[in-house]
């Protein structure tokens, strides 16, 4: 139904995405984001195990949900989305495999209903006071369906300019 970018897709359905044709700072600001920023805060990502809170998720690996919070998926699907933007128009072969990787994670640790929020999947009895013992139990502070809102945000972005099918596929 939908064309990617490199198929001519208008900008105005590109969601928060910059226009590519920028010139001046901001090209060389976005070139920086592309080459430098968004693979240190994916290192970030891996390095603090919001990336393994995926893993663990998804029976890739054993462990304890990592960080302080119950919503540091959300970090992922930010930096997903930026690095689905920086791409627009691009050719990164390196960005696009990893970006890959990191998707196919995420559809992993979906359960079977298509629910997604590790801490919850991942059992952490330490975060259980954010989010309770059922699901939707605590939205309150628990940021359980702004995680979901935000997941939803970041498949614009990464479907549309990089011509990706694997999100269209989680349930």
């Amino acid at each position: 139904m939908f064309k990617s970018r490199r198929q001519g897709l208008s900008p105005q359905a590109r969601g928060s995405c910059p226009d590519e044709d920028q010139r001046g700072m901001w090209a060389s600001r976005m070139r920086i984001n592309r080459e430098k920023t968004i693979p240190y805060i994916f290192r970030k990502c891996e390095e603090n195990g919001r990336l393994d809170n995926f893993a663990i998720a998804g029976g890739l690996k054993t462990g304890e949900q990592q960080g302080i919070y119950p919503f540091d998926d959300t970090d992922v699907y930010k930096i997903l989305e930026a690095a689905s933007c920086a791409l627009t128009g691009r050719n990164d072969r390196t960005m696009e495999v990893y970006m890959d990787s990191v998707i196919v994670l995420i559809a992993g640790a979906q359960e079977e209903d298509g629910y997604l929020y590790t801490a919850r999947t991942n059992k952490s009895e330490r975060l259980r006071r954010w989010f309770g013992n059922e699901r939707w139990e605590k939205l309150n502070g628990a940021m359980n369906s702004t995680t979901q809102g935000i997941f939803m945000r970041l498949l614009l972005p990464i479907f549309w300019p990089q011509a990706k099918g694997i999100f269209l596929m989680l349930h």
